[in-house]
């Protein structure tokens, strides 16, 4: 609950924040293209690396972060997040901390 509590005091008032399935927050960045949203994901990394969490005390955090972009990499929401599933999804098999959808080829 800290490490949300701190994702989404990053994100900016226009951004939408919500739980999106176990332990993943979806983060919906209007007007934001994807060199923004990976300034973004390394703002929220940098922030859950830094910053101490409740109930985390001697445990190791992983913090992976998967960017897809409208018009960039698909044309609509439905897409937007097929896109962000897949990069999450490669992100999490090959152990990266960002994966753009575009590099999933």
């Amino acid at each position: 609950a800290d490490a949300a509590l701190q994702i989404f005091n990053c994100k900016r008032q226009t951004d939408g924040a919500g739980h999106y399935e176990a332990q993943i927050i979806a983060l919906f960045l209007p007007n934001t293209n994807s060199s923004g949203a990976t300034t973004m994901a390394k703002k929220i990394q940098k922030v859950l690396f830094t910053r101490p969490l409740a109930g985390m005390e001697g445990k190791t955090l992983a913090v992976t972060c998967a960017i897809a972009g409208i018009p960039e990499d698909c044309t609509n929401l439905n897409s937007l997040l097929a896109s962000a599933d897949c990069a999450l999804q490669k992100a999490n098999s090959e152990g990266l901390p960002i994966v753009q959808y575009r590099d999933t080829d």
